[in-house]
């Protein structure tokens, strides 16, 4: 994958999570196009690493013995494996089912952060 550029906006991650959540890997007619997927894949790890970025400074100001600090270090260890682990192989099944973990990870990493609230169509969060 590139670098990517910039960091997409949270409607359109939404729409991009929402999207892949739907993919059916089950049936290989249904799969996505590899770049398609990549794409996802690409968007979603952007937006994961600066939500687990968002994670890691609010972390630090919980307790450490805290039941809601080792909620987030078990959130963060999760983010550090998905979002920092090496390219999918480059065939469409593979960046599908990657674009959907991560997705579904993007998803936790809302939640956790507080960051989960529905958002008004044209706002940009």
């Amino acid at each position: 994958m590139n670098p990517p550029t910039a960091i997409p906006d949270k409607v359109q991650i939404l729409a991009l999570v929402k999207t892949s959540l739907c993919w059916n890997l089950n049936s290989s007619d249904d799969l996505p196009a590899l770049a398609v997927s990549l794409d996802v894949l690409e968007q979603c790890t952007s937006y994961g690493q600066a939500l687990e970025g968002d994670l890691r400074e609010r972390c630090d100001g919980l307790p450490v013995q805290s039941a809601a600090y080792r909620r987030a270090q078990e959130t963060l260890g999760e983010a550090g494996r998905r979002l920092h682990g090496p390219a999918p192989a480059r065939t469409a099944f593979a960046a599908a089912r990657r674009a959907q973990n991560v997705a579904r990870l993007v998803q936790t990493l809302l939640r956790v952060t507080g960051s989960a609230a529905p958002v008004e169509p044209g706002s940009r969060t």
